[in-house]
């Protein structure tokens, strides 16, 4: 199983980058959210899960139900995580590619949403595409980004 998409395209940078960032926000303060490895139905055994931890050293949450819909997973995991000092929702950022999964999951928690448009795996996948248009379009009608609710 290949994880290429977690680190850019050059590996000594990624590499580099990747523990700098390990070393600044360390668990309890990461945590790896997948539709692919942790969840009940892609993962059941979750053997990917512990496969990407052990490639990443962060946490990978084990999910019953899909981004966007395990934010209660995701904030309980924070509230209860040894050392954690998360207390509400607004104190978590989501980070990813995806505005439907990523940041809806965001959105719904109360939390913050950072969205990565750059490094996104091209793909012939034409609700993505229109996926990744969305932003522009959007923004291109003035539509800004919420400021996050705790009690979402």
């Amino acid at each position: 199983m290949q994880f290429t998409n977690l680190m850019p395209r050059d590996p000594e940078v990624s590499q580099e980058k990747f523990h700098a960032f390990l070393t600044t926000y360390s668990p309890p303060h990461l945590l790896i959210v997948s539709n692919s490895a942790g969840t009940a139905s892609s993962d059941p055994l979750g053997r990917k899960a512990t496969l990407l931890s052990s490639a990443t050293n962060v946490p990978v949450l084990h999910h019953a139900t899909k981004k966007p819909g395990c934010g209660s997973q995701i904030l309980e995991y924070f509230l209860n995580a040894k050392n954690s000092r998360v207390t509400a929702a607004d104190q978590i950022a989501v980070v990813g590619d995806r505005l439907f999964t990523d940041v809806m999951t965001a959105n719904l928690m109360g939390s913050w949403a950072v969205w990565i448009q750059d490094g996104v795996v091209v793909t012939r996948n034409p609700f993505t595409k229109w996926e990744q248009k969305l932003p522009g379009r959007l923004t291109k009608y003035g539509f800004k980004a919420p400021m996050p609710k705790p009690d979402a």
